[in-house]
């Protein structure tokens, strides 16, 4: 009996490399690295330093509009004027930060699974890995948000 084990394993691994069409076993699957910023280097820094300057200022939405936040680069500037202007400047597009409890007065965010406000903790919000692109017709631009935690859910979601 020992044999005839032997000699069907030998005979099942011979017909696995005989026919390329059979399933083969399941590799380990690759654990994902840590996501990239899908835009260059000089727009993950306008990114950057906008999110530091709404961090910074609760009145950041008095003087600006949450619809087009403009770099503050020379990118419209004359190539004539004796400032340095980089090449950088050229290739970063304007953004928008949708984040209703800073943009409208005494609103809060509603869950989206269990659409309580009360379980809604918007003081310990993240920032979004990465900014989703908006496309329009002329340009686009990124579009920011942050994720807030529902307590009740116990699950994030953005805002």
């Amino acid at each position: 009996m020992p044999q005839q084990a032997l000699h069907a394993q030998q005979s099942k691994s011979d017909d696995m490399s005989a026919n390329p069409h059979l399933k083969r076993k399941s590799s380990p699957k690759l654990k994902p690295k840590g996501s990239k910023p899908r835009h260059g280097t000089a727009q993950e820094a306008f990114i950057v330093n906008t999110r530091k300057a709404i961090d910074g200022d609760p009145f950041f939405f008095h003087k600006h509009e949450w619809s087009r936040i403009k770099h503050g680069g020379s990118r419209h500037s004359c190539l004539a004027q004796p400032k340095k202007i980089s090449v950088d400047c050229f290739c970063v597009k304007d953004c928008a930060a949708w984040i209703p409890h800073l943009i409208i007065p005494d609103c809060m965010p509603s869950c989206p699974r269990c659409l309580s406000k009360v379980a809604v903790d918007v003081t310990n919000a993240e920032w979004v890995e990465n900014p989703k692109m908006m496309c329009g017709v002329c340009s686009h631009r990124h579009i920011d948000a942050k994720c807030c935690t529902c307590h009740e859910c116990k699950k994030p979601f953005a805002s």
